[in-house]
């Protein structure tokens, strides 16, 4: 839930770093934003959508936390001062509460 996840994961919770050189294609970089990962992502959003029973590989909760991170950052920017993130997730869960009722 939001409450248990009120802070970013620990350095232990987040497992081993690894670096992947992937190639892309150059039309693909034409085409779209992120080095082609735009491309990529929506093939399989499509593939997962067309599957009876298939797992997305991201939840609305991943998305929410994400636009959060950039919420934050932006604030923090505009501030200049560190914004915590249980702040963030407190903020959230009272919009998520007013459409809910």
């Amino acid at each position: 839930t939001y409450e248990e996840r009120s802070h970013p994961p620990s350095v232990a919770e987040c497992g081993t770093m690894h670096e992947e050189h992937v190639s892309i294609d150059p039309d693909l970089m034409k085409a779209g934003d992120h080095a082609g990962s735009t491309f990529y992502e929506l093939e399989r959003f499509a593939q997962a959508a067309l599957t009876p029973g298939a797992q997305p590989e991201v939840t609305l909760e991943d998305g929410a936390f994400a636009v959060m991170m950039g919420v934050g950052a932006q604030r923090s920017i505009e501030q200049g001062v560190p914004i915590y993130w249980k702040d963030l997730v407190h903020e959230y869960m009272n919009h998520l509460e007013r459409f809910t009722k």
